[in-house]
């Protein structure tokens, strides 16, 4: 059976990737995606006013909702900006939850508009049949050819409309697609990034002595502390804990100096025995 320690967190492998500072790819994702929902946002308030005068509430709505919504993200990117910028641990954590928020935000608008898109298909259409009646409008196919049409009336705004309508439906599955996919990657790679940042100040910390530290002794370097390009030097002095005894050393053609001591301890050492021995029974008389 397969334990846990068989299928890493899903930021192990981006860490596995690459050995570099993740802050490199967090700080072009964030500033892209700030300035992508910045946009979105306004395009969505610009709507706003136009749905307003052609009396669609219900398309007045929805843009209001997914303008606030792309309108937080952008605030949430921001964030991150400052974030990395600062490379504050504490920010770059709350990002990092603030990273899956803004995936799940996104992921949502993409739906929303893409519910809107087809549940609200003829208010969509006659909005635009209304836009363009009249007008000069040019339908463009990406950004290779376009269909310039001239004084439209109201048939050829209708099928005009209906046309651009039948291709943002495929772009609009084809957005929240990419979104999903583009979001989770960033999520990842935010949260990955909180994590690799979390275990660069532990290693600091765990480095550092702690600020308790203060030995009485004098505190040289220790083995670990020297130059490693001078290890193989002769003249490399290791560090002496004592210092050495001051004078000379004594002469080595003298004797050993004597102990002195009382006439009590000289007696004591005497090999002849004044007394009685109180054990002398024992030695006189052996063990039969």
């Amino acid at each position: 059976m397969s334990n846990a320690a068989d299928h890493p967190a899903p930021y192990a492998y981006v860490n596995r990737v690459t050995k570099q500072s993740l802050r490199s790819a967090v700080l072009p994702l964030a500033s892209l995606g700030a300035i992508w929902t910045l946009i979105s946002a306004i395009s969505l308030f610009q709507e706003l006013s136009t749905d307003r005068a052609q009396h669609e509430k219900r398309l007045a709505t929805f843009a209001i909702v997914l303008g606030s919504l792309y309108t937080g993200t952008c605030a949430i990117f921001i964030f991150g900006i400052a974030a990395a910028v600062t490379r504050r641990l504490a920010l770059i954590r709350i990002f990092s939850f603030l990273a899956i928020a803004a995936t799940v935000i996104v992921i949502a608008a993409g739906l929303l508009r893409t519910i809107v898109h087809f549940m609200l298909k003829n208010d969509l259409i006659s909005e635009c049949t209304e836009l363009a009646q009249g007008a000069d409008v040019v339908f463009r196919w990406g950004i290779w050819s376009a269909d310039p049409r001239d004084n439209l009336t109201r048939d050829e705004a209708a099928k005009f409309c209906k046309r651009a309508w039948n291709h943002d439906s495929f772009s609009e599955i084809a957005w929240l697609i990419g979104e999903i996919a583009l979001m989770s990657l960033f999520s990842v790679i935010a949260f990955s990034y909180a994590q690799q940042e979390s275990a660069l100040v532990s290693g600091a910390r765990r480095e550092r002595l702690p600020a308790s530290y203060a030995p009485a002794y004098g505190a040289g370097p220790g083995y670990a502390a020297a130059d490693e390009s001078n290890l193989n030097l002769p003249e490399v002095q290791y560090n002496q804990s004592y210092a050495p005894p001051p004078g000379p050393p004594p002469p080595f053609d003298r004797s050993l100096p004597a102990y002195g001591g009382d006439e009590n301890d000289k007696k004591d050492l005497d090999p002849v025995k004044t007394v009685d021995d109180p054990f002398a029974d024992f030695e006189d008389h052996p063990r039969r």
